[in-house]
């Protein structure tokens, strides 16, 4: 399998995903807000609210029997219980069930992009290392201008001593580390 066609299986699959659980989230976005609407005079507040990662109604504890559906917490005060609709478990049971399924897709595809690599394993350690002290001799010599431009503020002599023997060598020097590094 080609990395272009394995690309495009990643792509198509996580948007099949995506977009199976944003429908599930839409419908249990219309169905609590419908129940806002409806049961209004049972909630404590016109809002959704989430508990435990879960979209919940905020019902007054004196019509907590009037709603079915699971309690997943009730407020500090006892006043207010957070009641997952049942209309609503069966959805979130499914985005909880897509997501997992998309998780596990996701494991799978990078544990085939592993397989493909892992002969590389060793050029791909290297060209870190190379990347690695090259970032290590940028650093230095950034550090170094730094060094030398808060001294050449105390001058204009000073600064052009320092640009013209000590920056020019390093730049010198830096070209010569990286030909060497590329070189190995």
């Amino acid at each position: 399998m080609k990395l272009d066609l394995l690309r495009i299986l990643l792509v198509k699959t996580w948007h099949e995903s995506a977009a199976k659980i944003h429908d599930s989230e839409s419908q249990v976005r219309d169905v609590l807000q419908e129940l806002l609407k409806q049961k209004a005079q049972m909630l404590t507040e016109g809002i959704i609210a989430s508990r435990n990662g879960r979209q919940v109604l905020p019902v007054k504890n004196t019509y907590r029997n009037k709603i079915a559906g699971v309690v997943h917490d009730i407020s500090a005060s006892g006043n207010t219980v957070y009641i997952e609709p049942r209309e609503v478990v069966k959805l979130s049971e499914e985005i909880a069930s897509l997501r997992a399924d998309e998780r596990y897709e996701m494991m799978r595809i990078l544990q085939e992009l592993s397989e493909r690599v892992r002969p590389h394993a060793a050029e791909i350690a290297n060209d870190a290392w190379i990347i690695g002290h090259l970032d290590l001799i940028r650093a230095k010599v950034r550090l170094l201008s730094k060094r030398q431009e808060q001294k050449s503020h105390k001058s204009l002599r000073t600064r052009r001593f320092n640009s013209s023997m000590f920056v020019i060598p390093w730049c010198k020097m830096l070209l010569l580390m990286m030909y060497t590094l590329v070189k190995i």
